[in-house]
C-alpha cells in the first residue's frame, strides 16, 4: 500500500487567477523559451505526478494495456527485475511508448471504476491511439480530447510551471533549479553528474520543490508533449491558452526537460530545453504524467511569417516588393563610394531591425532605414538581413560593383596645394 501510494501520487497546479507573463529573464533567445517571452499565458488546472513514472507503475499499466489491445515498441526484460530497481524511473523508452502508455493508464483507471478515458486520439476522431509502432499517426495526427478526464504527458509550459512552484509571484518562480537557486545546494534536490555515481536512483530520495514535486531536476530526463524547433520563435504578443508549442512536421522533435543523472548542473536548469525525435529509445529518457480534464482547447503556436519588406533601394536601383526576389545574386553598378541603401518596412516597429553585413542593427522605428555602406572595391559583397520579433528573418545577398573602385583599397587623398 505504501508503494502504491508513492508511485501514484499527484500534485495539483491550479489555473492562474488571471493570464500572466512569466517575468523571467534569459541570456539566450528569450522568445524561444516557453516562459521567456512576451506572451500572456493561461492554462487549466491540472495534476502532475509527484514522481517520475517508475518501472513498477509502468509494468503494471503495460500488462493491463497489452491485455486490452495496446501495442508497445519497447518490451520489458524477460528476467525478473531486481527489487531495488522497481522504484527507479522507467527509462530507455521512446516518446511514442509514453503517449500510448498514458492512454493505457487512463483505460486502466477506468477499469477500476474511476471517471477516466483515453484522451490521445487520432486527429478528427475520438479513436484512442493504442499502437506505439504506428509512427505515421504519432508523427502527424495526435490530438487531445477536451472535457474528458485522462492521463497525458505535460506540455512544456505545464512542466516548467510545476517545476517552478506554480506561482509566478513567489520567489522560487525564478529559481534556476527545481527547489533551489543555489548550485551549491543542488545535490540536496537532484541526482546529477556530481553525485549520481553514473546511475539512476529511486524516485523521491531527494528533497522536493516548493509544492512537493521530486526529481524535476536530474535523475531521468522527461518527455513533454510539445514539438520543438530551435529555429522557430514563439509569438511575442497576445494571449495563449493551454499552449502546446508548434504542430509537428514530418520528422518531429519533442521537448525534454529537467536534465539527467549524467549531466552537469547547467543542463539541469529549468529553462533548459532539449529535443528528442519520436522513435529512438535513449537510456536517459523517462517521463512523468499529468491528470487533467481540460475545458478549453489547446493552442498551437502559429508558424512565424516572414518579415515583409516593402522596398529596397541600392544606389539608383529600386527593388519594389514584387521584385525583391531578384535582388539575391544580382550586381548593382555604382561609380562612387559610399553607396546609399534605403529599406522600407510596412510599419514603424521598434522590434524590427536591419543589419548590413556585420554592422550594428538599425531599428525601423520610423518604418524606413536609410544608411550608407563603403563600396570602395571593384566588387563589394553585401548582405541585408531584416529581423522582427516573432517573425522569420529574411535576407538578401548581392554585389555592388564600383567602376572606380581600387580593388578594395581607397586611394589616399591628394596632397594639399603648396602654400603661398
Amino acid at each position: 500500500k505504501l508503494i502504491r501510494f508513492i508511485i501514484d501520487k499527484t500534485i495539483e497546479v491550479k489555473a492562474p487567477a488571471s493570464p500572466f507573463k512569466s517575468g523571467l529573464e534569459f541570456n539566450y533567445k528569450p522568445d524561444y523559451m516557453a516562459l521567456g517571452n512576451g506572451r500572456t499565458i493561461d492554462f487549466d488546472t491540472y495534476k502532475i505526478a509527484k514522481y517520475e513514472v517508475t518501472y513498477k507503475l509502468w509494468k503494471e499499466v503495460y500488462d493491463a494495456g497489452k491485455a486490452n489491445g495496446y501495442k508497445f515498441s519497447w518490451e520489458p526484460p524477460t528476467t525478473e527485475v531486481k527489487k531495488e530497481d522497481l522504484l527507479k524511473p522507467i527509462v530507455n523508452i521512446n516518446w511514442a511508448d509514453a503517449v500510448v502508455w498514458c492512454n493505457a493508464y487512463s483505460e486502466y483507471k477506468k477499469s477500476k471504476g474511476l471517471d477516466f478515458s483515453p484522451i490521445y486520439v487520432k486527429e478528427g476522431t475520438e479513436d484512442a491511439i493504442k499502437d506505439a509502432t504506428d509512427f505515421s499517426t504519432l508523427t502527424n495526427s495526435v490530438s487531445i480530447l477536451i472535457n474528458k478526464q485522462g492521463i497525458r504527458l505535460p506540455s512544456e509550459v505545464e512542466w516548467e510551471v510545476a517545476a517552478r512552484g506554480g506561482d509566478p509571484t513567489k520567489p522560487e518562480w525564478k529559481y534556476d533549479f527545481a527547489g533551489t537557486n543555489e548550485e551549491a545546494k543542488l545535490g540536496e534536490y537532484a541526482w546529477y553528474s556530481a553525485n549520481s555515481e553514473s546511475k539512476f536512483h529511486r524516485v523521491g530520495e531527494k528533497k522536493p520543490n516548493s509544492i512537493g514535486i521530486c526529481d524535476m531536476s536530474g535523475n531521468a530526463r522527461e518527455f513533454c508533449f510539445d514539438f520543438i524547433d530551435y529555429a522557430k520563435p514563439f509569438k511575442q504578443e497576445g494571449s495563449v491558452i493551454n499552449p502546446l508549442g508548434f504542430k509537428a512536421g514530418a520528422v518531429p522533435s519533442r521537448v525534454e526537460k529537467g536534465g539527467a543523472y549524467t549531466k552537469e548542473a547547467k543542463f539541469l536548469k529549468l529553462a533548459n530545453r532539449s529535443a528528442i525525435v519520436l522513435i529512438p529509445a535513449i537510456e536517459e529518457n523517462g517521463f512523468r504524467f499529468v491528470e487533467a480534464k481540460n475545458t478549453r482547447p489547446f493552442t498551437y503556436e502559429t508558424e512565424p511569417v516572414d518579415c515583409e519588406v516593402e522596398e529596397i533601394t541600392v544606389g539608383n536601383e529600386v527593388f519594389t516588393k514584387d521584385k525583391l526576389n531578384t535582388l539575391n545574386g544580382t550586381t548593382v553598378n555604382v561609380s562612387s563610394t559610399p553607396t546609399t541603401i534605403i529599406v522600407k518596412y510596412p510599419v514603424a516597429s521598434s522590434g524590427a531591425t536591419l543589419k548590413i553585413n556585420d554592422g550594428t542593427p538599425l531599428s525601423f522605428t520610423s518604418g524606413v532605414v536609410t544608411t550608407t555602406v563603403e563600396t570602395n572595391k571593384k566588387t563589394n559583397s553585401i548582405t541585408l538581413e531584416v529581423s522582427d520579433i516573432g517573425k522569420k528573418t529574411v535576407s538578401w545577398s548581392f554585389t555592388i560593383a564600383n567602376s572606380n573602385g581600387e580593388g578594395g583599397i581607397t586611394p589616399p587623398p591628394p596632397p594639399p596645394p603648396p602654400g603661398p
